[in-house]
């Protein structure tokens, strides 16, 4: 949970007596009680237009060039069309990139480094940060703020 006592994509439910807590990762639990963790539950890629595009392929393309320290591409517009009504139009990427001050990342840059990705993989805007990029107290990316900075660079 963050300061604000709001939980980031954790929650817990209490069935039969026992207690489950979902974190959002997938796993597989052995008949020895080891467990191994193979993913995240909502990491799949979000839809923009027709295509579903991996987040994690785009930004490890991206977190290539030099001069880029951290990188998180996240969605810009509703999560689907039932936030927006349905004639939303499709959704589009933006790409958050932690540069170390002393290299300039062109907008060239990022597209050559996402090469043969799907058209639909370019993001839309790309966002430069100095410094660091937001997280929660729980060293999570701070998705909210994210999407605050964009607006406000808008």
């Amino acid at each position: 949970m963050d300061g604000s006592g709001r939980s980031d994509s954790v929650s817990v439910e209490r069935r039969d007596g026992r207690q489950r807590v979902r974190t959002g990762d997938r796993g597989i639990l052995a008949p020895d009680g080891t467990l191994t963790v193979t993913g995240r539950l909502g990491r799949d890629g979000p839809k923009v237009g027709l295509w579903r595009v991996d987040l994690r392929a785009l930004e490890t393309a991206i977190a290539s060039i030099e001069g880029v320290i951290d990188v998180a591409v996240r969605p810009d517009g509703p999560d689907d069309a039932s936030e927006a009504g349905a004639a939303s139009a499709p959704r589009s990427l933006v790409a958050h990139l932690l540069v170390d001050g002393r290299s300039s990342v062109s907008d060239e840059a990022v597209h050559a480094a996402i090469g043969a990705l799907t058209s639909a993989a370019v993001p839309r805007r790309i966002v430069r940060h100095t410094g660091v990029m937001p997280t929660l107290s729980s060293g999570k990316l701070d998705a909210a703020e994210l999407a605050r900075v964009v607006s406000e660079r808008s």
